[in-house]
């Protein structure tokens, strides 16, 4: 009896040694925080937190690390899949690299490739650091996802889904620090209130006050490059940056505004109308209103959405209504509340992932064409002239973007035009030059951001002329004008190939030289109106 008793009490045991060892129980955001989404701002280390312990819960999640901010947050991402795509996941990754090269890949071996992969969305928030119902909304993303449903088998059969929760982890902060000060016991909708009005330098910006979504072309900032060179990683098929704008507004989806960058594959607004079929089907069955086709262009490659369109993705901005209080009271007496922006985003977000799912093969395929097509079509070549202490840091801001530049290894003698305009005439060329050539895998990009003037949509230029003769608002969004040579003030050439020139790949850059302390500077008058000539001479 007594050896019975002892065998009964161990085998009592098992079971709950068993369930001991377990997973930690996967949690919503509401029972992770605390509080349910849109009652706080979270701020970014409780973010970082909960998809660490959504990692912890299951096994279709992994957190990725990709680099910190200026005051040491971690940037990082979640990459969420089938427990069969995570355990390929570098063969996926390889795959998608190679489609992103058609100077190695075949138009056959692209088939292959599309045919056997899923593809892959990156959704990324909160790169504008006052914008932070996409960041709440981030975390209710992915806990769907891991919760199941569904919608959800077929999204992550055929999509790694990227979330990157919050791109601006320091802005971020600066802004939900603001707010926790200034708040009472509850929100106050009043648009006129303290609590929508937060005092420079705003959490729109990084630690250096730079505005992250138009730093893609030139990467000056640590969380830019530590991005970019995460991109590269994956090549992702859809990109998708959220946003908030005025809370006058609705949302928006694209299709976008015009002008359209003219490097990027023609057949993206296809893309764009399917797309932003389904969001507006989303929509209108919530009964919540949105616009298209408006305000928001899509030209300037420093943006969230243009840059990734250059490499290949469908690249798309998404605007919520938005404010910087909890809740806002519009002109129509109803109030906007943090829960209502992070519900429009976490529903756009999950449309786009299955769209993204139903449509695999062809945006994996669409990608690596308009790659190709680019790098067929190309005929230019840039020269950029060792004549400026500029041109180094020119050529680094380009290779920071896989783009290949090469070196003039000996003078040289060819028929090209000054980049800044006039007609192709000899030239020589100092050994030292930098030679890029459009004929290489982003093409698009190369010329996007070397190009004199981006060529616009047509009869868009002439329709702004007549606004601006008639007294109306020009249609132009934001930055139009951004060829990096002259805005590096580097002396640059542009010549057709073929050329017959001696080079060689450009060298690792050297280590920098230590800058000695200045002994003087300039105080200007900030409304002096040459300003801006002073300082860029």
């Amino acid at each position: 009896m007594i050896k019975r008793f002892f065998l009964l009490l161990l085998l009592g045991t098992l079971p709950v040694l068993s369930a001991s060892a377990q997973a930690p129980a996967l949690q919503s955001p509401e029972q992770f925080l605390g509080y349910a989404i849109g009652a706080r701002y979270t701020p970014d280390d409780r973010i970082v937190e909960y998809f660490h312990a959504l990692e912890q819960a299951s096994p279709l999640l992994k957190v990725v690390q990709y680099g910190e901010t200026y005051e040491h947050r971690p940037l990082i991402y979640a990459i969420i899949a089938s427990e069969a795509n995570l355990a390929r996941i570098e063969e996926i990754r390889g795959a998608l690299v190679a489609l992103s090269d058609p100077t190695t890949t075949s138009n056959a071996r692209a088939g292959e490739l599309a045919a056997s992969i899923p593809a892959v969305s990156w959704l990324a928030f909160g790169v504008h650091g006052n914008e932070t119902s996409s960041s709440e909304a981030a975390m209710m993303v992915a806990h769907h996802l891991l919760a199941g449903g569904e919608d959800v088998e077929g999204i992550l059969k055929n999509t790694v889904v990227i979330i990157d929760p919050c791109q601006n982890p320091d802005g971020h902060d600066r802004f939900v620090n603001w707010y926790r000060q200034v708040r009472g016991e509850t929100p106050d909708p009043n648009p006129d209130s303290m609590q929508q009005f937060q005092p420079w330098p705003g959490g729109r910006y990084n630690h250096y006050l730079i505005d992250m979504n138009r730093d893609w072309a030139i990467s000056s900032q640590q969380e830019t490059r530590a991005r970019i060179a995460a991109f590269q990683q994956w090549y992702p098929q859809v990109f998708v940056d959220f946003h908030e704008m005025g809370y006058r507004s609705s949302y928006f989806f694209p299709p976008t505004a015009a002008p359209l960058n003219s490097n990027i594959g023609g057949d993206i607004m296809s893309w764009y109308q399917r797309f932003g079929k389904a969001n507006a089907e989303a929509f209108s069955q919530r009964g919540w209103p949105f616009f298209v086709n408006e305000e928001y262009d899509f030209f300037y490659p420093g943006y969230g959405d243009t840059w990734p369109a250059l490499h290949g993705a469908i690249g798309m901005t998404y605007e919520v209504a938005g404010q910087r209080g909890l809740a806002i009271r519009k002109p129509d007496g109803t109030v906007l509340t943090l829960a209502d922006r992070a519900e429009r985003h976490y529903t756009t977000a999950l449309t786009t992932l299955k769209t993204t799912a139903e449509n695999r093969e062809g945006l994996l395929l669409r990608g690596y064409d308009m790659l190709a097509d680019a790098m067929k079509n190309a005929k230019d070549v840039y020269l950029l002239v060792n004549d400026s202490p500029n041109q180094p840091g020119l050529v680094s801001a380009l290779r920071r973007q896989n783009i290949d530049v090469s070196v003039l290894t000996a003078p040289a003698r060819l028929r090209a035009a000054a980049i800044q305009g006039g007609q192709p005439q000899l030239r020589d060329l100092p050994a030292g030059t930098a030679v890029v050539s459009t004929k290489q895998r982003f093409s698009a990009l190369v010329q996007t951001l070397l190009e004199r003037t981006p060529s616009l949509s047509k009869g868009f230029v002439e329709e702004q002329r007549r606004k601006i003769d008639t007294d109306n608002t020009d249609d132009f969004y934001d930055i139009t004008a951004w060829s990096l040579p002259i805005a590096e003030n580097v002396t640059s050439y542009v010549a057709q190939l073929p050329l017959d020139m001696r080079t060689a790949p450009w060298p690792d850059p050297a280590q920098p030289a230590t800058i000695k302390p200045a002994r003087y500077g300039y105080l200007i008058d900030g409304l002096d109106p040459n300003l801006y000539q002073a300082a860029g001479a």
